[in-house]
């Protein structure tokens, strides 16, 4: 998926009128981006850190 928006970037670009300004849309969508998609979890890997979490918390 972020590949995807990757590759529309380039043509972005020629609407913003300074480099800083291309870089805070950049950096802003990448937050939002990375906000979205850190909190999935693969169904059988949260099972396991659940029980590592367990088994370390014991001692």
């Amino acid at each position: 998926m972020f590949d995807k928006w990757a590759d529309k970037y380039p043509k972005v670009k020629e609407q913003f009128p300074h480099e800083t300004s291309l870089e805070k849309y950049v950096y802003t969508d990448v937050s939002k981006y990375n906000t979205a998609f850190s909190s999935m979890i693969h169904k059988e890997f949260g099972m396991a850190l659940y029980e590592l979490s367990k088994l370390l918390n014991k001692t």
